[in-house]
């Protein structure tokens, strides 16, 4: 039930027109990077993310959101807090597919960036390379 709140809340301050990072579990790097694209153009912006948005909502005549989602699938060990019924050896047991995602929504007012909100369990430099 928490977790569902916190992400009501989030989706509700993002489609409000105000962000706040907030909303989701602090990387301090991301966010660092994420701040310094404050100020830019969207052209700017697409530069230094990399790749394209994903999607542009306008919300009215000066506020646009700019979306940009990145997502992988890795393989990792299983678990060691994998319970069974039977008491048995998981080392036989292959790699379990992780989906690892980052999606960052930027506000954009009078065609620059005024703030951001990220959410994912990918969102630093190296969790996406």
């Amino acid at each position: 039930m928490k977790q569902f709140l916190k992400k009501s809340l989030c989706a509700a301050v993002v489609f409000g027109g105000v962000c706040s990072a907030a909303c989701v579990p602090t990387h301090p790097d991301y966010m660092n990077r994420m701040s310094g694209m404050k100020g830019m153009t969207k052209q700017q912006l697409v530069r230094a993310m990399g790749m394209q948005p994903t999607g542009i909502y306008n919300v009215n005549a000066d506020t646009q959101l700019v979306v940009f989602m990145q997502d992988k699938i890795e393989e990792v060990p299983p678990s060691a807090n994998i319970t069974f019924e039977d008491p048995i050896n998981i080392q036989g047991y292959d790699n379990v597919p992780q989906n690892l995602f980052c999606k960052t929504t930027f506000v954009m007012q009078k065609g620059v960036v005024v703030d951001f909100n990220y959410e994912g369990n990918a969102c630093s430099y190296s969790d996406m390379e």
